[in-house]
């Protein structure tokens, strides 16, 4: 009976590993190096996951050593006399603030007006509203009036800071 239930089972494996092989073989088509293809994106793959879980070891290791300087810290008190101040999240700026601080960051540049839009976006500083490029232009022109910035040509903006902007 072991006979006859290992011949079985070495067709059933025989069939099975053929029917592989025709899959297979239809699933890479007329691509012979599909494989190789396949094997190339894996790879790839694995290793944006060991990038992923050396980072995530990384940040989790830096949260373990925050956690334990806030228990010593705790465990010993505050010092004498200390005072822990209260954190508050600040939100972003006044836009015409925030426009202020990008142009005043580097005086010597001149901003265009997109790229600036860009820049307050990617700080998280943007205008709102349904068009936002139209809000920026309208609080550039307001600066301009309140001589708080340099225009320089028709999108062109500076700080007050950049002396050499008058003479352009």
């Amino acid at each position: 009976m072991d006979q006859l239930d290992s011949s079985t089972m070495t067709d059933t494996n025989s069939k099975i590993a053929v029917s592989m092989v025709a899959l297979i073989q239809r699933f890479i088509g007329t691509q012979p190096d599909a494989l190789k293809q396949m094997r190339s994106q894996v790879q790839s793959e694995l290793e944006s996951a060991r990038g992923m879980m050396e980072r995530a070891e990384a940040q989790l290791a830096a949260i373990e050593q925050l956690e334990a300087l806030i228990d010593a810290e705790n465990a010993s008190g505050p010092a004498v006399g200390a005072t822990v101040p209260a954190i508050t999240p600040l939100g972003p700026p006044p836009l015409k603030q925030a426009i202020l601080l990008v142009l005043d960051e580097d005086p010597d540049r001149v901003w265009d007006r997109e790229l600036l839009l860009t820049e307050l976006n990617r700080r998280g500083w943007g205008p709102g509203g349904s068009n936002p490029r139209n809000t920026l232009t309208s609080r550039l022109r307001d600066l301009e009036k309140e001589h708080k910035l340099h225009r320089q040509g028709r999108h062109g903006f500076t700080s007050l800071q950049n002396e050499g902007a008058l003479a352009v």
